[in-house]
Parts: structure tokens; C-alpha cells; sequence
């Protein structure tokens, strides 16, 4: 299906997505993540740099992360480059392919009237205090006592977490590992620490010395509409 049968089509958003994508130009292939995706076409990062033409064809195949979908075809062009980042805009794409955009575009709206939070945190009967206040603010809360459930639920492209919780518990090693890939495989989500309080260097949620979280938890939630 070509996507120009519907240029109305074309402005109809763009989601936050994360997802594996390869460019094929003649013979060679590019590979990169997906930064987000539309109707009109998407942006990504490449894992390393390379020349382009602007207006170059190219062959798109498109993977979503935890998508039970298989790999998706599109043929496009080169609109945009500007060191590693590529925006290319669709000139054909498969019906499937166009459902999965509508798909997540209606996810990243959901997305931005409820926001995702994801706590982790071995100690359950805190992770359940913390993710009972985060739902009282507003937030639907995903509860994990390890970073591997955390995987899995970032896994789901259309979950868009906004904010993930990690208590400096989980244990310390792997608290520190995981929130460095998170800052590298997903850097527009908010990282927050759950401990206790030292300096202001970080935001940190603190529970066992500290007996207003619910005031804690709404702030925090507050500064999401602070551009």
C-alpha cells in the first residue's frame, strides 16, 4: 500500500518508538535505532556514520522492539542528516506496516494522558508502598523486584515508560548496570533512585526515613508538565 494514496496521512504524529532498523542503498546495509515513527515516515539513529545523498531511494526493513510482529518492509527516501541522525519518509509501505504506526501512535497518546511508570525494587513491600502512590497520582505502574522484568516490560514497544524507579537495593551492582543501559538504550525516559536522601545531586524518592512519599511521588509526577 503507498502510503502518497493518503498524503492526508502524512501529519498525523509522530511516537516515541524503539526498534531495530536497516537501510539497504545499492548494495550495502546500514544499521541503526529506531527513534520514533509516523505515518509519513521515521527518524533513527545509525550505529555508525555514513554518507547519505538527500533524496537518496532506500530500501527500509523495520523491527519494533517486543513486537510479536515480524520484521516490515518500506521503500523511502532520505529527507534529513545530520551526523548519525537520519529522517527518511516513506513512499511505499505495507498495510501491516501502516497499522503497526496507527498502533502506536494511539499507545503514545494513551501514553500522554496516563503516564508509565515502572518501580524496581526487591524489598516488596516498598516497591508495593511506592507503586500504590504512584497510581494514586495518576500513573499506571508496572512493579518489578529485578532488572530482567524491567526488560521485559520495555520490551513491549508500546508501553513508552516515562519514568523507572530503581532502588539502590536491587542489588547496588546491578542497580548501577541498569541504569546505565537504560540512559543508553532508552534516554527519554526519567531515571529516579530509590533510597535514602544524599545531597541533591540526583532525584531520588526516600521512604524508610521519610513518611511523606505520596507528597514526593506528586511532585515528581508535576514536573512531567514542565517543558
Amino acid at each position: 500500500m503507498s502510503t502518497a494514496s493518503t498524503p492526508e496521512r502524512r501529519h498525523g504524529g509522530r511516537a516515541a518508538a524503539s526498534g531495530t532498523v536497516i537501510l539497504h542503498l545499492r548494495r550495502d546495509a546500514f544499521h541503526g535505532r529506531l527513534v520514533d515513527l509516523g505515518i509519513g515516515g521515521l527518524r533513527m539513529e545509525l550505529d555508525a556514520p555514513a554518507r547519505f545523498q538527500i533524496g537518496a531511494w532506500i530500501v527500509i526493513d523495520l523491527r519494533l522492539d517486543g513486537c510479536r510482529m515480524h520484521w516490515q518492509r518500506a521503500v523511502g527516501r532520505i529527507t534529513r542528516l545530520r551526523g548519525t541522525r537520519v529522517a527518511i519518509a516513506f513512499r511505499t509501505a505495507s498495510a501491516d506496516l501502516e497499522d503497526l504506526v496507527q498502533d502506536e501512535l494511539v499507545a503514545a497518546l494513551d501514553c500522554a494522558r496516563v503516564p508509565r511508570v515502572v518501580v524496581v525494587d526487591p524489598n516488596r513491600p516498598r516497591c508495593t508502598l511506592i507503586a500504590a502512590a504512584f497510581r494514586a497520582a495518576g500513573c499506571r505502574v508496572f512493579e518489578s523486584s529485578a532488572p530482567l522484568g524491567v526488560v521485559h516490560v520495555l520490551d513491549d514497544s508500546r508501553i513508552h515508560a516515562w519514568m523507572i524507579a530503581i532502588a539502590d537495593t536491587t542489588p547496588p551492582h546491578d542497580a548501577r548496570q541498569l541504569r546505565g543501559f537504560l540512559r543508553a538504550m532508552y534516554p527519554a525516559v526519567r531515571l529516579v533512585a530509590i533510597g535514602q536522601r544524599r545531597g541533591r545531586a540526583r532525584a531520588r524518592l526516600s521512604v524508610d526515613r521519610r513518611p511523606d512519599l505520596a507528597l514526593q511521588v506528586q511532585r515528581l509526577v508535576e514536573t512531567r508538565h514542565v517543558s
